[in-house]
């Protein structure tokens, strides 16, 4: 596995490699990042002496250095900009939030303000913005964390003095009243829409986690054939698996057990598909030992439950192999895992599958809720009107009067 260095300034160190050792010995000292994200130090011996040590370290600090520094002239790409942070702050910041920073980064400035001139970057262009991630479904949440990330770094670069005239001032600031204000717009609208994988995404992700996630596989594969949510996977134990069902009566949050969403118990029916795996699981069980958590369904490869945020990372990984392996004439978005609940809806509806079925498959307290978030994904059908025709009564002659007349 290759060595995981950061971006601290590398220094000349000395010191006797044996105690019996009268001379100092020069090396160039490297921080790096070890498995467990703590930082160490990594030493390498230089035998020409301290002036070489020296012109290393030089060479080292100096390339560093060039990496966050932006044109000072000409369009400058907002991805420098971001790329340019993330290098500034990287030992300034935990490890975790770090992921954090690099996430929205890569999945919501640069796809949408990657390209755009960081200099005329404007309150205007925030707002399109803003809008366009509404447009695109996301989360309010995903769209403040964006937008918060976003005036973070613009305030970087007006606090310094080098680079105030590229804005003058934050386009970003108070982007969290234009989200509400623009939220608001939206659900007058009754625009409400979320993404969905389709049929080809899933099978090219589900490929992806079996070859290169084993562990994880389960879990996607779960949701993908359920829409349970990622704390009600984690949380499943053997016991709630019966022959065609699933019962959901617990959920893991930031690491406890708690109740579902709902705060409701309910039954998920199992697939075909999912039979077979967990037939598989169980007998595959029975041959591993020292499962440390051996009533959980879903454990990594040491046998212990899942932490959120270690499956987290691990369907990034998944998600970002499938999008750069996918074909280009089918490629793979990089949607959220949450998502996953999304596609079974759609699928099921897609289906004909009756909204109070998926509205418990879903868990929603409400059948509303279901039609509310999922509505566009019920097909139209405006060819066949059948349904409509009226059937009239036949018509007999009045004896009376042979007049006709409806009976």
């Amino acid at each position: 596995m290759a060595i995981r260095y950061t971006d601290d300034p590398a220094r000349v160190v000395t010191k006797r490699e044996r105690p019996q050792d009268k001379k100092l010995t020069y090396f160039v000292e490297r921080k790096y990042i070890n498995d467990k994200g703590q930082k160490r130090r990594k030493l390498f011996k230089v035998k020409e002496g301290k002036r070489a040590a020296e012109a290393i370290v030089e060479a080292h600090n100096r390339d560093v250095s060039d990496e966050m520094r932006l044109p000072e002239f000409g369009p400058v790409p907002c991805s420098l900009v971001f790329q340019a942070f993330t290098v500034s702050k990287k030992n300034e910041v935990a490890v975790s939030t770090m992921d954090g920073y690099q996430s929205v980064i890569k999945n919501q400035l640069t796809p949408l303000l990657g390209d755009t001139d960081f200099r005329q970057l404007s309150r205007k262009r925030v707002t399109a913005f803003i809008v366009d991630c509404f447009e695109r479904g996301w989360a309010v949440n995903t769209i403040k964390n964006a937008v918060v990330l976003l005036s973070t770094i613009c305030q970087e670069h007006i606090d310094d003095e080098e680079v105030e005239t590229l804005i003058g001032r934050n386009p970003a600031r108070n982007g969290l009243k234009r989200i509400l204000k623009i939220a608001e717009q939206f659900e007058e609208q009754g625009v409400k829409r979320v993404d969905a994988f389709t049929r080809t995404e899933a099978a090219q992700i589900l490929a992806i986690a079996q070859q290169y996630e084993p562990d994880a596989y389960p879990v996607i594969m779960t949701a993908f054939n359920t829409g349970m949510r990622r704390g009600e996977l984690l949380a499943l134990r053997w016991e709630d698996i019966a022959q065609d069902s699933i019962t959901v009566s617990r959920a893991l949050v930031k690491g406890r057990i708690k109740s579902p969403k709902s705060g409701k118990m309910r039954q998920v029916a199992l697939s075909p598909a999912l039979k077979q795996l967990f037939k598989k699981m169980r007998r595959d069980r029975k041959t591993k030992e020292g499962l440390r958590d051996p009533g959980y369904v879903f454990t990594t490869k040491t046998g212990c439950r899942w932490v959120p945020n270690n499956f987290s990372n691990a369907w990034r990984r998944v998600r970002r192999r499938a999008v750069d392996q996918a074909d280009e004439d089918y490629p793979v978005r990089p949607l959220a895992f949450h998502c996953t609940r999304h596609t079974f809806a759609s699928w099921a509806l897609n289906a004909n599958k009756p909204i109070i079925w998926v509205q418990h498959q879903m868990g929603h307290a409400k059948a509303s809720t279901t039609l509310d978030i999922y509505a566009h994904f019920i097909p139209s059908e405006t060819e066949n009107l059948d349904f409509l025709t009226l059937d009239m009564p036949e018509k007999r002659p009045n004896r009376a009067s042979g007049d006709l007349r409806v009976i």
